[in-house]
């Protein structure tokens, strides 16, 4: 909610602290986790591909960026669902006060971290640079409960939006092995982005398509429209996992694009590599269920198989 100059200062904190982690070795270890629950899961004859992986890992993976435990799935979920709704109180208004009182509360968790800073991680490397910087604490207790919230929940999304393109689409899993995997990542963000609007305040008089837009008006873009541009993106409604070049907004652009996006894509492609490599019969077995939500786009569930077909339903 702030612009440059006061965002400048945080996001260079924050962008100093994800250059300090190791991430390869933390990469590293999020793939293990990620073969040995689809190891798990693979001896179910289905399992829900949004509760029973894309959720507990992408809890997983901003938790060990950030250095700090995991919360309790069972407190930490539905939580960060109502902040979601929230983002879509101008339609659903009922959806606003749960979600002020889920963010407050989140706030309150991730301020703990400070007080008692773990001894690695994103946290740790703030907690101890932040005296040196012009950065507010309530700013920074903020931006770590988005940093949170937000990669939580745009690699939870983006998992299950790839998982279903990629199992629903004939042939797309033998061309995601055969093409460059970061090409591959990008347009299936492109094709089903989790994040689908952003809003934005107008700082001066600006005309725009023959329409003049106030200082201080409120605009909405839409980045899933955008990425679906047809006079920027050749067949767009066409999944064409070796499109390049593949200008998406999926991440968003400039001063507040998504911090973590590089290691989301490359989380992203690690686990379709092996859900493509090691278990071609994967397969869908119902159809996929999205969640009520505008703003973000992502599944309530989504019933996978990774065995052959004769296989019947969960043991």
């Amino acid at each position: 909610m702030i612009d440059p100059p006061e965002h400048t200062a945080v996001r260079h904190l924050l962008l100093d602290g994800f250059r300090a982690q190791d991430r390869q070795a933390l990469h590293h270890g999020l793939e293990h986790q990620a073969r040995d629950m689809l190891a798990r899961l693979a001896r179910l004859s289905s399992f829900d591909f949004v509760g029973e992986l894309a959720e507990p890992l992408a809890l997983r993976f901003v938790t060990a960026f950030l250095g700090v435990p995991a919360p309790d799935p069972a407190w930490f979920v539905p939580m960060s669902r109502a902040i979601v709704d929230g983002m879509d109180a101008g339609l659903w208004p009922e959806k606003h006060e749960p979600a002020v009182a889920a963010r407050a509360e989140l706030a309150q968790f991730t301020g703990g971290w400070l007080a008692d800073p773990p001894e690695n991680g994103l946290v740790a490397h703030v907690a101890q640079e932040a005296a040196g910087t012009d950065v507010q604490p309530d700013v920074l207790r903020n931006s770590l409960r988005v940093v949170l919230h937000a990669g939580y929940e745009s690699v939870s999304r983006l998992l299950g939006n790839a998982a279903v393109a990629m199992l629903t689409t004939t042939g797309a899993a033998a061309a995601f092995r055969s093409a460059p995997r970061a090409a591959a990542v990008d347009e299936l963000i492109r094709y089903d982005a989790p994040v689908q609007a952003d809003a934005r305040v107008c700082v001066t008089d600006t005309e725009l398509a023959g329409v003049t837009v106030r200082a201080g008006d409120p605009v909405t873009l839409f980045l899933g429209a955008a990425n679906h541009d047809p006079l920027r993106f050749a067949h767009p409604t066409e999944l064409r996992l070796d499109r390049a070049p593949n200008p998406h907004l999926g991440f968003g652009r400039g001063a507040h694009a998504c911090l973590g996006a590089s290691m989301a894509i490359r989380l992203t492609g690690t686990v379709l590599g092996i859900l493509a490599g090691e278990y071609p019969d994967a397969r869908a077995v119902a159809e996929p269920e999205h969640r009520r939500n505008l703003t973000l786009r992502g599944l309530d569930r989504f019933e996978v198989s990774l065995r052959p077909r004769q296989t019947g339903r969960r043991n």
